[in-house]
């Protein structure tokens, strides 16, 4: 997940070296190169979990507490997640 912060971040070296070389400003830089860029990484992240731990789901089971309640996520938290990771 390094390369995400790398190329998102507005003062990383790869970020202020692209801006200064190309004159574009940093909105455009996100929407047209780095936002694909993570999306493709986040993206292929998430398949590659979800294998990885269908793979080793038999092998390094969790084990099970009985006095813990399964989370449900509501609208609330779903919106100060996406809030916070927009504008944080």
């Amino acid at each position: 997940m390094e390369e995400e912060a790398f190329i998102l971040g507005p003062f990383t070296p790869p970020v202020v070296t692209l801006l200064g070389l190309t004159k574009i400003g940093y909105g455009e830089m996100i929407l047209y190169v780095a936002g694909l860029i993570a999306l493709i990484t986040f993206t292929a992240t998430w398949f590659m979990l979800q294998r990885i731990q269908r793979r080793t789901k038999e092998i390094n089971p969790y084990e099970r507490l009985g006095d813990v309640e399964r989370f449900v996520a509501t609208c609330q938290i779903l919106f100060l997640v996406i809030y916070s990771l927009l504008f944080v």
